[in-house]
């Protein structure tokens, strides 16, 4: 994971940023595949991706793929929550996974 994360920190410029990334059975996310906790002010963050080998059949083809819970996550990072509680709107964690998703394809070299 470490070579993956190092990699989309710098494409995202978040290298100044500790960032913990723990994957971690489907279960304790709640049915999430991932999920980031952010501290700004120290510039730190958890991210805890769900091992996909304990994801229950999905029929989303990006369910599993970590590299894209991680790009997603680290995108959380990168820009606030946009509600008065610091998080996402539904329309804002729309936003995030089609961005995270686009990141993901184009550094694969894949076109939609």
């Amino acid at each position: 994971m470490t070579p993956l994360l190092l990699y989309w920190q710098r494409q995202l410029r978040l290298e100044d940023w500790d960032v913990h990334v723990d994957v971690v059975p489907a279960y304790q996310l709640g049915g999430d595949l991932g999920r980031c906790e952010v501290q700004r002010n120290t510039r730190r963050a958890r991210i805890r991706i769900a091992d996909p080998t304990t994801i229950e059949r999905d029929p989303d083809p990006w369910a599993g793929d970590v590299e894209a819970t991680l790009v997603h996550e680290l995108l959380h990072v990168a820009f606030p929550g946009d509600l008065s509680d610091g998080s996402t709107s539904t329309a804002g964690e729309q936003a995030t996974e089609a961005t995270a998703q686009a990141l993901v394809r184009l550094n694969r070299g894949l076109r939609r």
